[in-house]
């Protein structure tokens, strides 16, 4: 049993990091010949007989259309997309496991993992893979793939993810949103009305705070006669409660509003925490 690994072992964990998210983010054609044979090798070493119909898709859901496609050729009844799901192997999106798996074999020595060599290929070779006895369908990976500085799934102005059919996918910080909120095919009221907390949260970031404000008619708690201070105010939020906020105008004019902690009594103090200082630490430059 590995109860801990020595400096040379842990200097060696951000290159398998590395390696393995390169490839699990990878946005190039596949060699459909090698991702034919790595998923052949999957059924192999799973003792399960390779499916003699190998079928490509262009994105997880076009998926659905060759499967089912596939069905009626042979007279079996179509499948749901819940259904097609359960089948899915995830091909490169399950490149961290195989990063642990590899990293443990090659630098700990741990033995008798051979059974996730199969898997192994299918993560460098394909996209997503639909798993079923007399076929199997391989997905194409993603034309692009876009994230934000903290490595998860972020876009401001369009899909995070696209495929070659057009099948998108929209994110905000690493939360699935709806494509018209990224697009602010939204009002701050139909923003405001979003069931889903976290979804509200990301609308609410996207059209912006001083937007959402203008509609919950904010409470002046403090002004500062600099207009780069601001003002602190405080709004009832639907299902949420009281929260203050710091409406600050920027050095272009354009006004903004960052949400502050509750605690915060003034505007110059919740200008300060927004640097990370106390209100008596805080010496705004003095502008003329």
């Amino acid at each position: 049993m590995i109860k801990s690994i020595n400096k040379k072992q842990e200097s060696k964990l951000e290159l398998y990091r590395i390696k393995w998210t390169d490839i699990g983010l990878s946005t190039s054609p596949i060699n459909r010949e090698r991702a034919i044979n790595a998923v052949n090798l999957m059924y192999e070493i799973g003792d399960i007989s390779p499916p003699k119909n190998i079928l490509f898709a262009k994105s997880p859901i076009d998926c659905l259309k060759v499967i089912n496609d596939f069905a009626h050729s042979i007279g079996e009844e179509p499948i749901s997309y819940d259904e097609l799901y359960e089948s899915f192997v995830f091909g490169s999106n399950e490149a961290s496991s195989i990063a642990f798996y590899e990293y443990m074999e090659e630098v700990l020595g741990v033995k008798n993992l051979e059974k996730i060599k199969g898997l192994k290929e299918v993560v460098k070779e394909c996209g997503w893979v639909a798993c079923f006895d007399e076929v199997a369908v391989i997905c194409e990976k993603p034309l692009y793939i876009r994230m934000n500085e903290n490595e998860v799934l972020h876009c401001e102005d369009g899909p995070s993810i696209r495929f070659s059919d057009g099948f998108e996918v929209y994110s905000w910080n690493g939360v699935k949103v709806p494509k018209k909120f990224i697009m602010k095919e939204i009002t701050a009221a139909e923003a405001l009305k979003e069931e889903n907390l976290e979804l509200r949260r990301c609308a609410c970031e996207i059209l912006g705070w001083e937007t959402i404000l203008q509609e919950l008619n904010p409470k002046v708690i403090n002004k500062d006669d600099d207009p780069e201070i601001g003002e602190l105010v405080e709004v009832e939020i639907p299902d949420i409660g009281r929260e203050k906020y710091l409406r600050v105008q920027c050095g272009t004019g354009r006004m903004f509003a960052i949400p502050v902690p509750p605690n915060m009594k003034t505007a110059l103090q919740a200008n300060a925490w927004t640097y990370g200082l106390e209100e008596f630490e805080y010496k705004p430059e003095i502008r003329t």
